[in-house]
This record gives C-alpha cells, sequence and structure tokens, in this order.
C-alpha cells in the first residue's frame, strides 16, 4: 500500500490510502481558508512545462481548465479564465511532468510572496500568488491509470488550486485514490465536478 507523507505539500496530493470511513465535506469544511484571490481566478495565466507535450499530458490539462471555463462557469455564474503566457515567470499556474520517485500520482504546491520579495511556499491559509501542479507519470503508467483516470488526476490538482480540500469517500472529484482488499489502487474517471464540488466552489466564491 502507498504511504501518505503528511508535509504541507502532499496534504494536495493523491495517493493511495486504505478504506476509512469519512463523512462528506461541505462549504467551509471543504476548502482551506487560503488560496487565491477571485480576481487573480478570474484572469488566470498558465504556462506548462515542455513535460507535459513530453508524456502527452497536455489534453488532460486542457480538459481540467474547460471544466472550469464552462462546467464551473455556467454553473456557480463565476467567470474564471485561463490565460496561456510564454513564460513560467508571468504565470500564476505552472504545470510540470516527470517521472517522479515519490508515490504520489499528482501534486498541487501553492506559494507567496514574502517580505524579501520572494517566492516562498505558502501555508493554506495563506493568500496565494502562484501554484505548481506536477504529474507522475511513471507512477500513473505503472499502475494502469487510463486516460480518464488521467483526466480525474489533473482535475482533482486543478481543483485544489481553488482551494478544495479532499473529500475521502464522497461523490466528489476530490476524493482520493482507494486501496482494493489485495492492495491494488482504485482509480476513478470524473471528467467533471459533481454536484457537491459545484455547492462547495459556489460557497467560495
Amino acid at each position: 500500500m502507498k504511504k501518505i507523507v503528511v508535509t504541507l505539500s502532499l496534504l494536495t496530493a493523491l495517493t493511495s490510502i486504505s478504506s476509512i470511513a469519512y463523512a462528506d465535506l461541505h462549504g467551509r469544511d471543504a476548502l482551506w481558508l487560503g488560496g487565491f484571490s477571485e480576481n487573480v481566478l478570474e484572469d488566470f495565466d498558465y504556462w506548462e512545462s515542455s513535460t507535459i507535450d513530453t508524456y502527452n499530458l497536455d489534453d488532460e490539462t486542457a480538459n481540467a481548465r474547460l471544466v472550469f471555463e464552462n462546467q464551473v462557469n455556467n454553473e456557480i455564474g463565476s467567470d474564471f479564465n485561463f490565460w496561456r503566457v510564454n513564460s513560467s515567470g508571468d504565470a500564476e499556474l505552472r504545470y510540470y511532468a516527470n517521472d517522479y520517485t515519490d508515490d504520489w500520482y499528482g501534486l498541487m504546491t501553492p506559494y507567496k510572496i514574502n517580505s524579501s520579495d520572494n517566492y516562498v511556499e505558502a501555508q493554506f491559509g495563506d493568500q496565494w500568488d502562484r501554484a505548481k501542479i506536477q504529474l507522475n507519470y511513471e507512477l500513473m503508467d505503472n499502475d494502469g491509470m487510463t486516460a480518464a483516470n488521467r483526466d480525474w488526476t489533473v482535475l482533482h490538482e486543478t481543483g485544489h488550486v481553488f482551494s478544495l480540500k479532499h473529500n475521502p469517500e464522497a461523490d466528489s472529484v476530490m476524493r482520493t485514490v482507494e486501496t482494493s482488499f489485495w492492495g491494488n489502487p482504485i482509480f476513478f474517471d470524473y471528467d467533471e465536478f459533481t454536484q457537491l464540488d459545484l455547492d462547495n466552489l459556489d460557497y467560495r466564491y
């Protein structure tokens, strides 16, 4: 069974966990107190490393953005928009993929600007200035993720960018990978947010 390492960044990681009974999280309980301001998310610049194309994950990242620009905007009346920029230094959201040795499939890490005008890893209660999504292609491939599973993974990590916490075992994009009796990972194939997710986003935005 893959372990959960509890550090700031890995609290956002999509990893395998054993089956434990959880209650669905709603409203404030489903959201981090910090995050990006809504006006930043309405004009959200993103940049993709060439590794996203190398590992053929560009469809998955594009699909996740479209869910926000279409489903989420239509359902909750938001005005989220993503704009591609040519430099990582100009982007609020940056995507990377690699064959990481870690045991997570996707990881979102938030950053803030400190008093010395440098970007440092942020806490979940902070105002965020940047975020990074990392996708672990080797583990996805070795563990047999389908394209639909990868879509779910990227949408899940993008949900974290919008301050959604894990919502284990709920009917939610933000549920986590489960582990079967035999120790194999159980993936999901959400390609858009559920009503629970939309209600939680609506609560926040």
